[in-house]
């Protein structure tokens, strides 16, 4: 640090002859700078009640003195004269506070119209302020820091400091001849950086540092000092900032700027690396894709070298870079120490080891509530990039060729982006940018990193991708979005047993058979991607039997194939178009969001000659599916996880209403979602005379049914040809597990139950106060609800006149005792039987 000689000895000899104490009077302490930065005011006389300093020099200071408390008059006079009422600049008498400690600074003109106005239309003239302090009181590994804006011709200015004062805050918005007020700031003793802004922007006027450890336990006043525009004020001296103790000890501090370094060579030999800034190391085992925070340098010509970690090599050298006071620098080395080994660049760009300089960063947003950011194409084989918001696909980096930055940009909000070339041709992945949080309010650098294309690189080269390097050194990767897909053959076409899956011409998934299911495949999200589905050991997409050109968002996609490639094998009840398709489930649930270990299941209709489908809990009294159509979705809905259960299926076909029962077995499914189907064929659609008979479990009797599996000659041929194509039910996990659904009862026939009346399910089982039955009738008939203990007692019994439609019957069960029980639905032509279990 440079420093400045403090007043002539004679102020201390003039403390120490004229400033004798009254006996028993309050003392009180002074200390003078002067900083009035006329040329004509470069040396003046300071008179102290009376007693006359001679020729005190522009920008020195006095010591802390001792005087009695009570009026102090201070004159200060031309260099030249002879006593205090001789040539007379400014008088002042100020007053000291008893036990107090007070800075007086002299500044300003001596003919404020021969300079700059000041730009806050504050008085010029020679002025004393002043600042008392209570104490100083820096304390051990402390510095006290008083502030005093002294600068005609400069604005209000906001100081910032890199290393925030541990106790105070630092000074906005302070004006011309202001001084920081209480209360006071305290710093640690570490090299300190202080940026003079315009106050309210991120404009730097300079930048200054400052090495508090030579101030440790002291109290400081730090001063601005000169001109702004020297040119526009009779070529004063130009600003500076000054810091002075209490011993009168001025100190200028350094012009200073700040620099952050980021290390993004994919050259896997460079792997670590220190730097050197006049061959002081500044930065020491800086990784790949890391950063440092900014580091505080001198202003002015500097040398910067990059060489290995530990190591005398010198990957890079610039023996001079004019660094400017107040700016914020960031230096990336990029590129490669051997270009030999890698791929060059598709633009015959240099890729050799370098370190590409922005001097555009500013440390904080300029903008309230917004993160700024610049764009750095560092990957060494990389074409020209553009980087596109989502979903508009538009364009806010064009062009960007390898070793280029943006111009800077703000945000504030998270959005999604793809990386492409300049024509949108090709790309290279899809990105998600967050600008909210923590973020806001600070500056970095979003850099592409490794290489672009693998091609021509060795093995483990660094891959492609996006990182941001925030102001405080942070380095975050910003995250590839994938789209999560899982395909389902459903389709029962014969000729296509088993199906090849290409992306943008390339397979992906090869061979997938009937009734099977992949599991989570990734592909990029947001970049355009053309779809084809072809018949198994295709070589091409040639033949395509279905193609989608998609812009995959980044949540989990279920494709499901249905449909025939040619003619029906039979036509659709509802009239529904039966061909080869592919429904896409957007988005799908690969977990169960419900509390574990309850599962979640999508029902969809892949069945193509059959009607509207309904399928309901035996127990849970939910819907799996309502009235849903061929190539129809019914809403996620909650199953048995680690369980069993039961589920009525209702046909709605030509011939009536059907009800068949199939069971699932959940174990070993907890937690995860799933896409329940039907596929196949419903076959047995002709009805016969005949009857069979079985014993129904839950009844604990033998049952007698109309039987439905007398088929015609065509439904036979189609049997005989693929036994697979029979109508069945199955749950597509997200795991790529298939689960087939288990026939507990199909087909029931009018002894076994009338469906009209009595078809119902119960909810919850088991129960404790209560258990709901809810039934559907469309005609009015008298019905009872029975409970029935494990003998076949009845304990309680409930008449119903049931409504039209859906019905549902509340029983009190807090008066039975714990166990099982058995509801009977008993209607004037018959009845069923179900368990229900007391807790």
């Amino acid at each position: 640090m440079k420093h400045v000689n403090t007043l002539k000895k004679g102020l201390f000899l003039l403390g120490a002859i004229a400033f004798i104490f009254t006996a028993k009077a309050q003392n009180a302490r002074f200390q003078l700078i002067h900083n009035a930065a006329d040329p004509i005011l470069d040396t003046v006389d300071i008179y102290v009640n009376g007693s006359k300093v001679d020729n005190v020099a522009f920008r020195t200071a006095s010591s802390l003195l001792a005087t009695n408390a009570g009026v102090l008059r201070i004159n200060i006079n031309d260099k030249s004269s002879n006593d205090s009422g001789d040539q007379v600049l400014v008088r002042f008498a100020p007053t000291l506070v008893a036990n107090s400690n007070t800075i007086f600074m002299v500044s300003g003109v001596a003919n404020p119209s021969n300079f700059a106005a000041n730009p806050n239309s504050a008085n010029t003239g020679v002025s004393l302020f002043a600042r008392t302090v209570a104490n100083f009181t820096a304390g051990n590994g402390k510095t006290q820091a008083t502030f005093i804006h002294g600068i005609t011709d400069a604005p209000a200015i906001d100081i910032i400091a890199r290393r925030a004062p541990t106790a105070g805050n630092m000074p906005s918005n302070l004006a011309y001849g202001q001084v920081t007020s209480t209360p006071a700031i305290f710093f640690d003793n570490v090299e300190t950086y202080f940026e003079a802004r315009v106050a309210g922007t991120r404009n730097v006027i300079k930048g200054y540092k400052a090495g508090l450890s030579s101030f440790n336990q002291q109290a400081i006043t730090v001063f601005a000092s000169g001109f702004v525009n020297p040119a526009a004020n009779q070529n004063g001296k130009p600003m500076a900032l000054f810091a002075v103790d209490t011993n009168g000890n001025v100190v200028m501090l350094p012009e200073a700027a700040r620099v952050q370094f980021i290390h993004n060579s994919p050259d896997t030999a460079v792997k670590r690396v220190d730097i050197y800034m006049n061959s002081n190391k500044v930065v020491s085992n800086l990784a790949f894709r890391a950063a440092s925070s900014f580091l505080t340098t001198d202003a002015g010509d500097l040398s910067v070298r990059i060489a290995s970690v530990n190591s005398t090599d010198t990957l890079f050298y610039i023996p001079s870079v004019n660094i400017v006071s107040g700016k914020s620098y960031v230096a990336i080395a990029n590129g490669l120490k051997d270009t030999s080994m890698y791929a060059a660049n598709p633009n015959g760009l240099d890729r050799s080891f370098t370190i590409d300089g922005l001097d555009s960063i500013v440390e904080g947003s300029t903008v309230a509530n917004r993160f700024q950011y610049v764009v750095y194409n560092g990957s060494p084989n990389s074409v020209n990039i553009s980087l596109n918001k989502l979903p508009s696909n538009s364009s806010f980096v064009s062009d960007l060729a390898y070793g280029d930055a943006s111009n800077l940009l703000s945000d504030n909000a998270n959005f999604v982006f793809n990386v492409s070339n300049t024509n949108k041709t090709e790309y290279n992945g899809a990105y998600a940018f967050r600008a909210s949080g923590s973020d806001l309010n600070q500056t970095g650098v979003v850099f592409t990193s490794g290489f672009y294309s693998a091609n021509g690189n060795p093995v483990g080269a660094p891959s492609f991708k996006i990182l941001v390097a925030l102001n405080d050194g942070t380095v975050r990767e910003l995250s590839r979005l994938s789209n999560k897909l899982q395909v389902i053959h459903n389709s029962p076409d014969t000729t296509i047993r088993s199906v090849d899956v290409f992306a943008n011409g390339v397979k992906f998934i090869s061979g997938l058979k009937f009734r099977n299911a992949t599991g989570i495949t990734a592909t990029d999200a947001y970049v355009p991607v053309r779809l084809n589905i072809t018949k198994a050991g295709a070589l091409d997409t040639a033949n395509s039997l279905w193609a989608a050109s998609l812009l995959p968002d980044s949540n989990f996609n279920i494709a499901i194939a249905h449909g025939f490639t040619g003619a029906a094998y039979r036509p659709n009840p509802n009239s529904v178009a039966t061909n080869f398709d592919v429904t896409l489930v957007s988005p799908a649930k690969s977990n169960s969001t419900l509390p574990s270990p309850t599962n979640e299941v999508s029902f969809f209709h892949g069945s193509p000659n059959m009607g509207k489908v309904t399928i309901q809990g035996e127990q849970e009294g939910l819907f799996i599916a309502r009235d849903n159509a061929y190539r129809s979705l019914y809403k996620y809905s909650p199953t048995k996880g680690n369980a069993a259960a039961q589920y009525f299926i209702t046909n709605v076909i030509a011939s009536g209403s059907p009800v068949s029962t199939y069971k699932a077995n959940f174990v070993g499914r907890s937690g995860l979602a799933g896409i329940m189907f039907s596929s196949g064929i419903s076959l047995n659609v002709t009805i016969g005379s005949t009857t069979r008979t079985f014993y129904d479990s839950a009844q604990k009797k033998n049952v007698t049914i109309i039987s439905l599996l007398a088929w015609n000659k065509a439904d036979s041929a189609l049997f005989a040809a693929d036994s697979n194509l029979r109508l069945g039910y199955y749950i597509a996990w997200s795991d790529g597990r298939v689960d087939t659904l288990e026939r507990v009862r199909e087909n029931l026939g009018v002894n076994e139950l009338n469906t009209k009346n009595t078809a119902f399910v119960m909810y919850p089982n088991p129960a404790t106060d209560k258990v709901t039955v809810a039934f559907t009738a469309d005609q009015k008939q008298s019905l009872n609800v029975n409970i029935m203990d494990i003998r076949g007692a009845l304990v309680k019994t409930v008449n119903v006149m049931p409504v039209l439609g859906e019905n549902k019957v509340e029983i009190e069960t807090g008066d039975l005792t714990k166990g099982i029980y058995f509801i009977q639905l008993n209607g004037l032509a018959g009845f069923t039987t179900q368990k229900l279990i007391i807790e």
